[in-house]
């Protein structure tokens, strides 16, 4: 068998979608050949003697797996692999047809005199041997002809913070609430809590509020004092998972938007493999990683009202299992 992985980047979604599960198929397939491919290495273009494509082997291939197809060259390419007998995989992780247009994504997958747009990944999906998604939300939009999997995120050994640190018979009031993130990819996301945060930190001393990514906009949007910020500062995928660590209470907010709808529940998955509690909007991954996490370590919250009581409420959790030396 021999596979061609072709990620859209070599960000977190490149990374935690294709290839660390295509080095981990490589690993326990020996007898595979599982090529990864770097997305500005293959150029796919027409030539003289039609479709020609640089920096992929083709030769000899079973099995091509793509990412957010978002060009019409890279749909002609699922078509002329498919007429050679390659199946053809595309993993889709997020609802590219309906971008907040303050996103920073926006101009790219909706302007049709550029190369990219969302009605490409529309029409790779619906020649795809199979569709692989994170929720069934994006199943149903982009898998209408049923050839679809979904296929949960899942975390890297390596993000999960060492038993032995978690934080144990510590009696120490302090608690860390924490966010992770950019301004650019949120969007109206933060101010899904109201004044939460504000005032649970102007009643409580001992509270503040870890950012790891854009600090001093998320403190600005959270209403938080310059003084109860901590900026973790912001870091290359290998290390952004060991950044979370220390964090208390994760915070997930989501605006009530039919893009995140079909979000998947990673967020919420880091801060709980990073040891923390976490308080997420009410979506459908959130709820059911909340239903399925089994404990009490994962609140929802749909309102303003609700993100305060559900953060007061994991402010004590956190403090009690401190005070009786068990985690979570």
């Amino acid at each position: 068998m021999k596979v061609a992985v072709i990620p859209s980047d070599l960000g977190a979604c490149g990374y935690f979608r294709l290839v660390w599960p295509a080095e981990s198929v490589g690993l326990a397939r020996p007898e595979w050949q599982v090529d990864i491919y770097r997305p500005q290495d293959v150029r796919i273009g027409m030539g003289p003697r039609g479709l020609a494509v640089r920096g992929l082997n083709l030769e000899g291939l079973d099995l091509a797996v793509f990412q957010r197809v978002g060009s019409p060259r890279q749909v002609d390419l699922v078509r002329a692999l498919q007429a050679q007998g390659v199946a053809v995989v595309i993993d889709v992780d997020d609802a590219l047809y309906c971008i907040d247009p303050d996103s920073g994504s926006f101009a790219a997958w909706n302007d049709r005199r550029a190369t990219t747009h969302w009605s490409n990944l529309e029409e790779g999906c619906k020649r795809a041997d199979l569709v692989t998604v994170t929720t069934d939300a994006l199943a149903r939009h982009y898998a209408k002809h049923s050839r679809v999997e979904r296929v949960v995120n899942g975390l890297p050994e390596f993000a999960y913070l060492p038993e032995s640190e978690f934080p144990r018979g510590v009696n120490d009031p302090h608690v860390v609430l924490g966010w992770s993130g950019v301004a650019s990819s949120h969007p109206h996301d933060l101010e899904a809590v109201g004044g939460a945060v504000a005032t649970v930190l102007a009643a409580d001393p001992e509270v503040s509020l870890k950012v790891v990514g854009d600090a001093s906009w998320a403190a600005s949007v959270f209403q938080v004092p310059e003084e109860r910020l901590i900026d973790g500062g912001k870091h290359p995928l290998n290390e952004y998972h060991r950044a979370l660590w220390g964090t208390d209470v994760g915070l997930v907010p989501l605006a009530d938007t039919k893009f995140n709808e079909a979000k998947s529940a990673l967020k919420a998955l880091e801060y709980l493999g990073a040891g923390a509690r976490v308080v997420a909007s009410k979506t459908p991954a959130n709820v059911e990683l909340t239903l399925s996490a089994g404990t009490d370590a994962m609140s929802i919250a749909s309102t303003p009202e609700g993100w305060e009581n559900a953060l007061r409420q994991q402010i004590a959790a956190v403090r009690w299992h401190r005070e009786h030396g068990t985690y979570p």
